[in-house]
């Protein structure tokens, strides 16, 4: 039980670094497209909240808390970041 959740812990950590390099590979759609993430991270939230209610010691619930939380450090992320100029 324990052993599981460390294991839980760390795959959760990795959607931080995970998160920094997508926001780096895609910062312009992250600031065009900011309210879709936005809306996208809200309703993975309530997908895993409801999970947690029906299958509360099921592995499954890991996968929308993983996008969730890597959506989070890609619009935290965005903030910092300036988009590329593109040169017409």
């Amino acid at each position: 039980m324990i052993i599981e959740a460390v294991i839980y812990v760390i795959i959760l950590l990795t959607a931080i670094p995970c998160g920094i390099v997508l926001a780096k590979l895609c910062s312009d759609e992250l600031v065009k497209d900011r309210k879709y993430f936005k809306s996208l991270s809200i309703f993975l939230l309530i997908v895993s909240i409801l999970g947690l209610f029906f299958y509360p010691k099921s592995s499954i619930i890991l996968a929308p808390i993983y996008m969730v939380l890597v959506l989070a450090v890609m619009l935290y992320k965005c903030k910092k970041l300036k988009p590329k100029n593109s040169k017409k």
